[in-house]
């Protein structure tokens, strides 16, 4: 039997590995991030209705969670035009 530091029997040092622990903060964002998937998919399951949303010309059906998502894309769209236009004109 070697002992920590001094070469095993066929010769080959083993280094002695360092214990890992987890330190409280990575422990909490882990637990930050379990909630957020979780509250996700409360959220997405609570808002799979079916909607019809009436457009000018046309009506289509879809689920309540891409309405609210393509709303969400449309006004991060907007925001996005209406400051890069501000910071742009004379």
């Amino acid at each position: 039997m070697a002992n920590r530091g001094q070469p095993a029997p066929g010769g080959i040092e083993r280094p002695s590995a360092p214990v890992q622990r987890r330190d409280w903060r990575q422990i909490a964002r882990l637990i930050g991030v379990a909630i957020l998937v979780l509250l996700l998919i409360a959220f997405i399951v609570a808002n799979s209705q079916e909607v019809r949303i009436n457009f000018i010309f046309f009506t289509v059906n879809v689920t309540l969670i891409w309405a609210l998502l393509g709303t969400l894309l449309a006004g991060i769209a907007a925001d996005r035009l209406l400051t890069w236009r501000g910071r742009h004109s004379p």
